[in-house]
């Protein structure tokens, strides 16, 4: 529905006017508030908030960064509990396993930016060297998540390493992004 100009332009909206007829040709003018108090937030184009009894406190977000645009669904603050801590150990996998290669990598693209050819054979030779380490990496991470999360959190967050196992496969593209960011 976000790829719908319309139905961006109403839920970004904070409020919209308008002139309504009614059958008898009778008019009247209303005004619709949107009650999303996260609108005007730098990145966030609303989509909805509001409380049902069969969900709980809900937000389904669209969230823009650069060209990246996310969407999320939260269901209450256990679900958002949950996907935190697997978000969190997805992160901080990315800082061990893609940042340290990103930090090697980026030097030396920056030493070749003038040189496009010699440039674009460093950056698949970086990327191809880096997922032969990464990609392993990732499918150990997402095939242990579970019983990782569980050891070093508590079984309260069991939950959150079916999530982190989950964006674990996530991880070997978000790791060929971040080479091809840095160049």
């Amino acid at each position: 529905a976000k790829k719908l100009p319309l139905f961006r332009e109403i839920v970004c909206t904070p409020q919209r006017g308008a002139t309504v007829e009614g059958p008898g040709g009778y008019k009247r003018n209303v005004l619709w508030k949107n009650t999303n108090q996260l609108l005007g937030i730098e990145g966030y184009d609303g989509v909805k908030t509001g409380t049902t009894s069969a969900a709980g406190a809900c937000l389904v977000a669209l969230a823009r960064h650069g060209h990246r645009e996310l969407i999320g669904v939260v269901l209450g603050p256990v679900a958002l509990g949950i996907y935190s801590v697997g978000y969190r150990i997805l992160t901080v996998s990315q800082t061990i396993l893609v940042n340290v290669a990103r930090r090697i990598a980026f030097p030396a693209f920056s030493r070749l930016q003038a040189d496009q050819p010699r440039m674009l054979q460093a950056f698949l030779r970086v990327t191809r060297t880096a997922s032969a380490v990464i990609l392993p990496g990732y499918v150990w991470l997402a095939i242990t998540a579970p019983e990782l999360t569980v050891l070093i959190f508590g079984s309260q967050w069991a939950e959150s390493g079916e999530v982190a196992a989950v964006l674990f496969l996530v991880g070997p593209v978000v790791a060929v992004q971040s080479f091809a960011d840095s160049i």
